[in-house]
């Protein structure tokens, strides 16, 4: 796919489909009982494994989705942001940050809950980001053209 070639309608499309059906996080659990629960989720989708076996597919899952749409507002801001730079509209700088944040919010919130959930149960808990709409915004922002500040002081300026 030739990326400079997409038209801002296309580059949104993508990004809508990545930000809500790609595979956002993983949640493992090991259980004392020997049972292991993996749910790999999406903002709208979860697919879960007991034992390394098929056990679910639930689509708006009300946990997962709650879960998904709480840590992952900043991709939807990083999504919103790489198409305002692909129309030459937005600064790249204000991308990187909300692209960091998609990492780092998941991340926090889910060593919090490991540790709060190791503590006070005693089970092994993973939750963590898959950054797959990442990549792909970082992929397309490298395609767009920086934009020239006018003022160091805002974002606001003419493109290159």
């Amino acid at each position: 796919m030739d990326l400079e070639k997409l038209t801002e309608r296309q580059v949104a499309n993508i990004l809508a489909v990545f930000t809500l059906a790609a595979p956002f996080g993983v949640f493992w659990q090991g259980a004392r009982s020997s049972v292991v629960e993996t749910a790999i989720y999406a903002s709208i989708w979860v697919l879960r494994f007991k034992n390394g076996s098929f056990y679910a597919f639930h689509i708006f899952d009300l946990g997962y989705t709650f879960t998904a749409v709480s840590t992952g507002v900043f991709n939807i801001l990083f999504a919103l942001q790489i198409i305002r730079c692909f129309k030459r509209d937005g600064s790249r700088r204000v991308a990187y940050v909300l692209g960091a944040l998609t990492l780092l919010l998941p991340l926090w919130l889910g060593i919090s809950m490991m540790l709060y959930v190791l503590e006070n149960f005693g089970i092994l808990l993973y939750m963590g980001p898959i950054p797959i709409q990442l990549a792909l915004g970082l992929l397309i922002l490298q395609k767009t053209e920086p934009k020239i500040l006018t003022s160091p002081w805002n974002d606001e300026g003419e493109t290159a």
